[in-house]
């Protein structure tokens, strides 16, 4: 219960701080701390992250924060491919599900490390912010990961949002997209009679809200760069574990 716990505080804290992370801390939290296998831990994390991202977007929404106009053309393609990534993990082993998910972890954390200032381009093409938007979406629902280290950044790229807009606004996405593939889930887990550990739902949903809360309180007095490096190096540790476990599934 201590090691559920303080997951849920670190998921909240990162979606709060960085309008990211949170799904991708999710699925290792419910894999080792709470002994769900690969597809309940997918589909458990989907729903976890969606109504964290909801709830903690009415701040932003009472405030004015979120962005709402252009991003039909990001928000649209990305719902439709992850009910289509979704689908596609219902049909195919955990274990190619959690490879998959620990070399984006893998991806994720490097570039994190590496990766230098954003510069807006003058103009972005609707077809790449439609192939963005598709990419991340079928993301989110075959591996379970909401993609805010994505979102953010292609939020700032194509559609010139600042890093507080596009962190808000990527909360709503991500809580869309989740929701969609965590629908897709409970129809197959429905079909096959499985249950979700619905105490380990509302545990993580209310202590994560209550950390994004406390996140986004605090973003304002941390360096981004010093949150996002620590967080990049626990990314790489959770990505090599990750891995180890799916390969001894092999």
């Amino acid at each position: 219960m201590i090691l559920m716990i303080f997951c849920a505080i670190l998921i909240g804290l990162s979606l709060g701080l960085l309008g990211s992370g949170g799904a991708i801390l999710t699925v290792p939290a419910l894999i080792y701390g709470v002994g769900l296998n690969e597809k309940e831990a997918i589909a458990t994390a989907l729903l976890i992250v969606a109504w964290i991202s909801l709830l903690s977007s009415l701040s932003n929404i009472r405030t004015k924060k979120i962005v709402w106009a252009n991003i039909a053309g990001f928000l649209l393609p990305s719902l439709f491919s992850s009910y289509l990534g979704a689908l596609a993990g219902s049909y195919v082993e955990g274990y190619i599900q959690l490879t998959v998910f620990s070399l984006i972890m893998l991806i994720s954390g490097i570039n994190t490390l590496v990766k230098k200032e954003l510069s807006t381009p003058a103009s972005v093409k609707l077809y790449k912010i439609v192939l963005i938007g598709f990419l991340i979406g079928f993301m989110t629902g075959f591996v379970g990961v909401g993609g805010g280290f994505l979102i953010v950044p292609a939020l700032i790229l194509l559609l010139n949002l600042s890093m507080r807009q596009a962190v808000a606004t990527s909360l709503i996405l991500i809580s869309a997209n989740s929701l969609i593939a965590f629908l897709r889930y409970a129809i197959t887990f429905n079909r096959e009679a499985i249950e979700f550990n619905w105490s380990v739902i509302i545990v993580f949903v209310l202590i994560g809200t209550l950390g994004s809360y406390v996140g986004q309180s605090l973003a304002s007095r941390f360096k981004p760069g010093r949150l996002q490096k620590g967080f990049a190096y626990l990314l790489i540790l959770l990505a090599i574990l990750t891995f180890y476990r799916a390969v001894t599934q092999l």
